[in-house]
């Protein structure tokens, strides 16, 4: 179901005749998940999953679904803290485990996303046929919700340094086309006192963060610049034409991430925003110049450190470009993988087990094949 022709965002079809876990009210919605077994963290957050995921499919008024989903929302952030917990700060190849919570906290950021956009997409509808301003408010708390776990999907993705998946971005860009086409980007969110103020600052929450190079940051460096980008999303414009200081830029149509308008091309989308950061530069220099005096900072940046601040400014401020020069080729390349298949060739093609027996053959592979141990060896016997 798509609201215009000019937004690509598909929700799915409600066509689920029964749903039998509770009485689809908000107060029953609450009752249930209570009176789930909070300390088995997997067996929640599933239960929980599958629960809107099953309200998704299940025809209901934008009003009450947004009240249920509401109401399961405090224990799904219980269970989404409890999986963070688990899958965060382990080794980059996780255990089965460990990979199976993070990808249980991914499908639930998607689901739960999901379940406010369907609200919005509904109240937008209701709105349109009837007029109604509280469609309208409710259209833009769940565009501002969903959103934000949109986001958080891709902040889980940054931290896990894994590329995202398909379309995550689209629907990233497609949500916030959606709020901006209905003129609810800049509407205050009564819900937001401890994040972005507005859909278009929860947008840019997100999208900043992308632009701060963040494959080169720790996983908690992550949560805390994104963290601060909550407040800090405020100094940064996101502009219908380009400007001398806009950096970046973001095709909303797109299923990429920003990246440098002067690699985007000069045709004209009308899709296409420009993001300039400037101010947020320009504030993130003079507290670097503060020092190391982070009560005088204010609350977003008091445990962002200055090395940090830093790397933000230079990310946010100039394009980073390669400094080494890459020569095409068209030569063979051939390619050994593996540690064992290393020592084999280093060694002279003896096995490691042969090599640690056998001390003075660490001494011999220098010379053997002529000081090159990746030489093909048909090459060798040719010379």
């Amino acid at each position: 179901m798509a609201v215009d022709s000019k937004i690509r965002l598909n929700v799915p079809r409600q066509d689920l005749e029964e749903f039998s876990l509770f009485d689809t009210t908000a107060s029953a919605a609450m009752a249930w998940a209570q009176s789930l077994p909070i300390a088995n963290t997997r067996t929640v957050a599933d239960l929980l999953e599958r629960t809107v995921d099953e309200l998704n499919h299940y025809p209901l008024l934008p009003e009450v679904r947004f009240a249920i989903t509401e109401a399961l929302r405090p224990n799904i952030e219980i269970a989404l803290s409890s999986l963070r917990k688990k899958y965060l700060n382990q080794p980059l190849v996780m255990p089965a485990q460990t990979a199976s919570m993070a990808r249980e906290a991914s499908q639930l950021y998607s689901t739960l996303g999901t379940a406010y956009t369907i609200v919005a997409v509904e109240a937008i509808t209701e709105a349109r046929r009837n007029g109604h301003t509280h469609s309208a408010k409710l259209a833009c708390e769940a565009l501002y919700l969903a959103l934000i776990y949109t986001g958080q999907k891709i902040l889980q993705a940054f931290q896990l340094y894994r590329p995202l998946e398909i379309h995550n971005w689209q629907v990233f860009h497609q949500l916030y086309a959606l709020a901006e086409a209905q003129q609810l980007s800049n509407l205050p969110v009564e819900r937001a006192s401890a994040g972005p103020g507005n859909i278009k600052a929860a947008y840019l929450q997100c999208l900043v963060l992308s632009c701060c190079k963040p494959n080169k940051l720790r996983q908690n460096d992550l949560a805390l610049i994104y963290q601060a980008l909550g407040k800090w999303s405020e100094l940064v414009s996101l502009e219908d034409s380009e400007r001398p200081r806009s950096l970046f830029t973001v095709d909303l149509r797109s299923d990429q991430p920003p990246l440098y308008s002067s690699l985007a091309g000069d045709k004209f989308n009308q899709s296409r925003r420009y993001v300039n950061a400037s101010k947020l530069v320009a504030y993130l220099q003079s507290l670097l110049g503060a020092g190391e005096k982070p009560a005088e900072r204010g609350s977003a940046a008091r445990d962002i450190a200055p090395h940090l601040l830093k790397h933000m400014i230079d990310s946010l401020g100039q394009m980073s470009l390669r400094n080494y020069h890459r020569t095409p080729t068209k030569a063979p390349l051939r390619v050994c993988i593996g540690l064992s298949s290393v020592h084999y060739h280093v060694a002279g093609r003896k096995p490691f087990e042969q090599l640690i027996q056998w001390s003075p053959a660490v001494a011999d592979a220098a010379l053997m094949n002529g000081g090159k141990p990746f030489a093909d060896p048909a090459q060798q016997d040719e010379a």
